[in-house]
């Protein structure tokens, strides 16, 4: 409510702004997408270039990166395993070499006849599991063939003792793979074999190697077995399979040349929903990959020209309307390598990318439900929208007015004006829809005066409209009513006299009484300036000056209110440890929040920056000159006050009494009397050692476990600001970081160290890295933590997966 009574109907979160007739907002041309109602998107689509050919199930052959970024696939003759090293953009044959045989020994019998070469085996499906095992399908034998990436040397084969017939394999979670198995026994269905890191045909035991076994008497553990009976699937024609993080796996079934595409979701043997809508793809589906890390399940079609990726979530699975043209699609495969899936273009791999430049529905139409103004006869004042018209887009508003709401629907439409962009900005006193700084063109408050609209019930209806490159975004709506009139608070009734001519002279009155509403509500609300919780970001460093602080322009907004919140707190510290502790946090912590000012020690609590002052460090005796005289004489003077009582202590009589501390000499070597050795050992070791260090502190900064050289020198660079604007003018201070204290003696676990693989816990790179900053390391497979390395490891202390 304003400051003249008028109230107001808002539309803000997506069920606000639902079609009265219970439809989606995608059946009207709409939907809602990053807080906003736009258009509908568009589906780019890539033109196919002239003269191409749709690809073919034929086409596909197994493809799968190592952990390098070499690339194996099959040949295009499907004989033979070809590798594209990391950069490449040729490949070489890996599999089979092609060793030249050696010439007989003279004298030695030959055949007379030598032998031809052996027949190719015809390969069929290829995958590289987590524990760099390369796999490869041979249905010719049924089964596959397993190459140690690590370790080299030639492939070892297993067999199905029913044989296997693989069309696509996948790494599975854990070391393992998944096969796809076409199962010709079986027709319209698939067997999916999911094979464990032992790599063992079904069936086949894993013995366990180990130093530890059962205690007399006590059975035996059973020993693990290979794969166990096959996942069947049914599928009329599965070409592809993708595992997922949570133990399940997609197939994609192609089902036949006309499709459409269908993915397969299973749980052990169990099929689970699976609500993908693949209308997008034009053609028979040909591959597919999944991005764990974003979510994504990324399809591509015969045509080969464009991939379409779709948002999987628990609840739902959503095309994206991402634009991803692929150039010169060799059919391969689609696969899955770090944060990116990649396509093969001949042999070289190139990622997905998705363009920029979306593409929208021309025109939406959308009637939300009525409003109801809550006397009859209403006359409804006007419409704010907090959105983004940009250039090219429009929006056009009609309404109609009822007593009742039954009698809305026999109502016509009456067009209202165009909206147009407050230069004030929101009418709400300091909302700001958009930051100021970095407002895209066309964002900001529209605003229209309703023209006719009276009655208790109102409907509106919107249309949006845009280019096919643009849309219209409506972030929030508002509808104030019932007017405030001019006309009737301020003018005598002869203006109200003809209908026609009072009717315009309240809307126009209407605007100047805008304008006027808006600075009174500004008068209003003045008090949100005072409060730091709701005083608009760009006012805050005037806030600041009310307290004599200055704010750092590299400072986020929420640091900036944390520090205008606690100044008084912070100000009434300064100069103290704590107060400079407080300081630092404030510049350096990721995150500060309340609790940083509330604590009453002075230090940060935990693995966090510290003061340490000098004088109160360890220290030795110091060395005593002439000129300590001054500072011994009182060191005397402050502990005795008085002559007559320093005699009593050292038992002085005589011509050795003293009657003025300033006839006080240092003595030549350490004093025999107790009293005055105590005062002198003391004053050697603890007082005078203590002045020298006055006034000087160290400041420790804690090293985070991640951070390089670079950003700690960084972040000290930043703290050793801090502490020159925040300490005494009279004081020294040095800038550490927390290995600077790790002494024996001198730093304890959990406070000033943290245990863990700290940011030196890395390789050196030759040419790159710098001594002490990282450890030496062997080269592969020395580095390995699954293979047996000779010289390396035991027989019996590990697990063989091999043998």
């Amino acid at each position: 409510m304003d400051v003249n009574g008028t109230r107001f109907h808002l539309l803000l979160a997506e069920a606000d702004w639902a079609p009265a007739d219970g439809t989606g907002l995608r059946e009207h041309g709409l939907e809602w997408s990053e807080g906003g109602l736009t258009l509908r998107s568009a589906l780019r689509r890539f033109p196919p270039p002239k003269g191409s050919r749709d690809l073919t199930p034929a086409g596909r052959r197994g493809a799968a990166p190592d952990r390098y970024g070499d690339w194996f696939f099959i040949g295009p003759e499907r004989t033979d395993i070809r590798l594209a090293p990391a950069g490449e953009v040729t490949s070489t044959r890996y599999w089979p070499r092609e060793d030249p045989a050696e010439p007989p020994a003279p004298g030695e019998f030959q055949d007379r006849t030598p032998p031809g070469p052996p027949s190719p085996l015809t390969l069929a499906g290829l995958v590289v599991t987590e524990h760099h095992y390369l796999i490869v399908g041979v249905p010719a034998f049924g089964g596959i063939l397993v190459f140690d990436l690590h370790g080299g040397g030639p492939p070892v084969p297993v067999l199905w003792p029913d044989g296997l017939d693989p069309v696509d394999m996948a790494p599975a979670p854990g070391g393992g793979a998944w096969i796809l198995d076409r199962a010709p026994s079986l027709p319209g269905r698939a067997r999916l074999w999911l094979v464990d890191r032992y790599l063992r045909p079904p069936g086949v035991p894993v013995a366990h190697h180990t130093d530890f076994g059962p205690v007399a008497g006590a059975p035996a553990p059973p020993d693990a077995i290979g794969p166990a009976a096959p996942v069947i699937v049914t599928a009329a024609d599965p070409i592809s399979v993708e595992a997922l993080p949570d133990g399940t796996v997609l197939v994609l079934d192609r089902q036949g040349p006309a499709g459409p595409a269908r993915v397969i979701r299973m749980r052990g043997h169990e099929e689970i929903p699976f609500p993908l809508d693949a209308g997008e793809l034009r053609g028979p589906a040909h591959d597919l990959a999944f991005l764990p890390g974003r979510g994504l399940l990324v399809l591509v079609d015969a045509e080969g020209n464009q991939a379409f990726s779709y948002r999987v979530t628990p609840d739902e699975i959503t095309f994206t309307g991402d634009y991803v043209p692929i150039r010169m699609f060799t059919g391969k495969a689609i696969v899955t390598f770090g944060e990116s899936v990649y396509y093969d273009m001949g042999d070289r791999w190139l990622p997905l990318v998705a363009r920029r430049g979306n593409r929208y529905e021309r025109e939406g139409t959308l009637i939300p439900g009525s409003f109801d103004g809550g006397e009859p006869g209403c006359v409804w004042h006007r419409l704010t929208i907090d959105g983004c018209l940009p250039l090219g887009t429009g929006l056009a508003v009609e309404s109609r007015a009822a007593d009742e709401p039954g009698l809305l629907a026999g109502q016509p439409w009456n067009d209202e004006p165009a909206p147009y962009l407050r230069a004030s900005g929101s009418e709400l006193a300091w909302h700001r829809p958009f930051p100021p700084e970095s407002a895209p063109e066309g964002a900001g408050t529209w605003e229209l005066l309703f023209q006719r609209a009276k009655g208790r019930h109102l409907q509106l209806r919107l249309t949006l409209r845009g280019n096919g490159r643009s849309s219209p975004r409506l972030g929030a709506l508002r509808i104030r009513y019932p007017r405030f009139s001019y006309l009737r608070e301020y003018l005598p009734d002869a203006y109200q006299g003809d209908e026609y001519s009072a009717s315009f002279l309240d809307r126009y009155l209407a605007n100047p009484e805008g304008v006027n509403t808006t600075v009174e509500g500004l008068i209003e609300a003045a008090q949100a300036l005072f409060d730091v919780r709701t005083v608009p970001a760009e006012f805050l460093p005037w806030l600041a000056s009310w307290v004599g602080g200055v704010l750092d322009p590299d400072w986020e907004e929420a640091r900036r209110r944390l520090f205008i919140r606690h100044a008084v707190r912070m100000f009434g510290r300064t100069g103290t440890s704590g107060g400079l502790v407080r300081a630092v946090r404030l510049a350096i912590d990721e995150c500060p929040d309340d609790s940083l000012f509330l604590r009453d020690d002075d230090d940060g609590g935990g693995f966090s920056v510290r003061v340490v002052e000098d004088f109160r460090t360890p220290r030795s005796p110091a060395d005593v000159t002439a000129a300590d005289t001054g500072p011994f004489r009182a060191f005397l003077r402050q502990r005795y006050g008085q002559p007559e009582r320093l005699n009593a202590a050292w038992n002085l009589s005589g011509a050795h009494q003293v009657t003025d501390f300033d006839q006080m000499e240092l003595p030549e070597g350490p004093p025999e009397q107790p009293d005055a050795l105590r005062d002198w050992t003391q004053f050697v070791a603890i007082v005078l050692p203590a002045a020298r260090r006055a006034h000087r502190f160290t400041v420790l900064v804690p090293v985070r476990l991640d951070e390089n050289d670079s950003a700690l020198e960084r972040r000290l660079g930043l703290v050793e600001r801090v502490v020159r604007a925040e300490r005494p003018a009279h004081t020294a201070y040095r800038v550490k970081a927390y290995w600077a204290a790790f002494t024996v003696g001198g730093a304890r676990v959990g406070l000033e160290t943290v245990v863990s693989q700290g940011s030196r816990f890395a390789a050196v790179v030759l040419g790159r890295g710098h001594l002490g900053a990282g450890f030496l390391t062997g080269a592969a497979p020395w580095e390995v933590g699954d293979r047996f390395v000779v010289g390396r490891d035991g027989v019996a202390g590990k697990e063989m997966s091999g043998e």
